[in-house]
């Protein structure tokens, strides 16, 4: 079967204007923002829950893409009013999902915004990770909130 041509006079001459004329100008792209992540593995992360009470994270391991660096952390079992009286952190457990996929490592991304940045704190504290990294869940901003619920039952 042969391609189909039309003439330049079968077109209509709004469209042929069309064709002809300048092409728009380009648009700025907004430049990609990568996830930056300083925390250094085996070090032990302060998170607040929504309501006012404490967990803490230690990060095993980080993943590296083009969109930026991200720590994987290790949920540990302890949940307080203040950060001023941490438990030994080598006595404390690890916290895993309560369904049968047992889910205990996840991906955590340093807040971007001013709002989130207040509920994570660097305690300085750096001890030996329990478990190696591999099969974690994503845990993103705004949603972290709700995946702690979900995952681990904490508010």
């Amino acid at each position: 079967m042969a391609p189909i041509e039309k003439s330049a006079s079968e077109f209509s001459p709004s469209c042929v204007q069309k064709l002809q004329s300048a092409p728009p100008a380009p648009k700025q792209v907004a430049r990609a923002i990568k996830s930056l992540n300083e925390w250094k593995t085996g070090e032990v992360i302060g998170f607040r829950l929504l309501s006012d009470r404490w967990v803490l994270l230690r990060v095993i391991g980080h993943h590296e893409d083009r969109g930026g660096k991200s720590a994987v952390c290790e949920l540990l079992n302890w949940i307080g009013e203040s950060m001023n009286s941490l438990p030994p952190i080598d006595q404390l457990t690890i916290r895993t999902e309560a369904a049968a996929t047992k889910i205990s490592q996840f991906l955590f991304q340093q807040p971007r915004s001013r709002r989130d940045q207040h509920r994570v704190m660097r305690t300085g504290i750096v001890s030996k990770p329990a478990q190696q990294l591999g099969n974690y869940t994503i845990f993103v901003w705004p949603f972290v909130d709700r995946l702690f619920r979900e995952v681990f039952d904490l508010e």
